[in-house]
């Protein structure tokens, strides 16, 4: 029986392949002119007609586009981030942006409809065997499978292969920890003694910073008459937050705006990290990295007592699933009683 037109046709080409049937269809190229076009190719003409009466089912009523047909990933990413960076918060968008340009970017000129599960699953090994962390991987993960969602809204696939990624299972790069009483009382001593960052390190551990929002914090964020700073970078819930100042540390924090103030800008996290390893393997905790500070101050507040709410202001993580944060608001003197529990 004739096929009705616009539905394709399956013809055997010459010579010895491999999969010699092809999905041919006219369609009109970009000048209105019909032009003749290979879908896929396939082993046997059973396979092939199996094909074809799928991607008929799929596109009923719908003449295929020629220039669909010939999308790279480069193209589909064009289309992809045009449309989804209007909507996405910068972090989003920075990490989508790395992980095109650190993996995804090698398959930009294939066809999409011609990547393989291998293809896809090969930029995945790569990461993991080049020692890339769990969350960059999966950012890689995330990537295609937003990709392959946008081509498959448009129907510019048929199917998502991306659901057939085998996505390893990596450890943390870095161990999670806190420092014990003892270690902390040590920083101490070691800052009162003069030894160079001791004292930035307890002054992470008394406000839970992290390491960026401490590099980049400004003598002005610092209220000299209420003793608190404001400060955060990075989500909604920890920008603006106020952390007031333990009096421990606030000799410390005044000469760290003092060297800060001379200097005339902020250190570099690389160059901060090469001295807190010195700290850090001095107080016995080799493995320690500056955000283990951010963790002992969530550990102190939480052996002191503090409510999980007002942890939550401090740390400035999100209060949105908490019903109690819809009436209560953070008062400094809320947050600076929490503060004073900490020994």
């Amino acid at each position: 029986m004739k096929r009705a037109n616009g539905t394709g046709c399956i013809v055997k080409l010459p010579g010895a392949r491999r999969r010699p049937y092809a999905i041919k269809f006219s369609t009109i190229d970009e000048h209105g002119r019909v032009v003749q076009r290979y879908l896929d190719y396939y082993a046997t003409a059973k396979d092939a007609q199996a094909a074809l009466d799928d991607y008929n089912a799929q596109h009923k009523n719908a003449r295929v586009n020629v220039h669909m047909l010939d999308y790279t990933v480069g193209d589909i990413y064009r289309l992809w981030s045009a449309r989804a960076y209007e909507r996405l918060n910068p972090s989003s968008i920075s990490s989508y942006t790395a992980s095109w340009n650190r993996s995804v970017s090698a398959i930009a000129d294939a066809k999409l409809r011609k990547v393989t599960i291998d293809d896809l699953q090969g930029l995945i090994d790569e990461a993991q065997e080049a020692g890339k962390s769990k969350s960059t991987v999966n950012n890689i993960v995330c990537l295609l499978k937003a990709l392959y969602r946008y081509a498959g809204e448009r129907d510019i696939i048929s199917k998502d292969i991306t659901q057939y990624i085998d996505i390893p299972v990596i450890a943390p790069k870095f161990e999670k920890g806190a420092f014990s009483r003892e270690q902390i009382e040590q920083v101490f001593r070691m800052a009162d003694s003069g030894v160079k960052q001791a004292d930035t390190v307890a002054i992470l551990c008394y406000t839970g910073l992290r390491l960026t929002e401490f590099l980049t914090l400004s003598p002005d964020a610092y209220n000299a008459d209420e003793q608190y700073i404001r400060c955060g970078i990075k989500t909604a819930a920890g920008k603006n937050r106020v952390i007031p100042i333990h009096p421990r540390i606030q000799p410390f924090l005044l000469a760290y705006f003092e060297r800060k103030s001379d200097a005339g800008n902020y250190m570099l996290t690389t160059t901060y990290r090469s001295q807190f390893v010195k700290i850090a393997a001095e107080i016995g905790a080799p493995n320690a990295t500056p955000h283990w500070c951010r963790h002992t101050f969530s550990t102190m507040l939480h052996e002191a007592g503090v409510d999980e709410l007002t942890c939550k202001w401090l740390l400035g993580h999100s209060t949105s699933s908490d019903v109690t944060a819809t009436y209560t608001h953070a008062k400094i003197e809320v947050l600076r009683a929490a503060v004073l529990r900490l020994p």
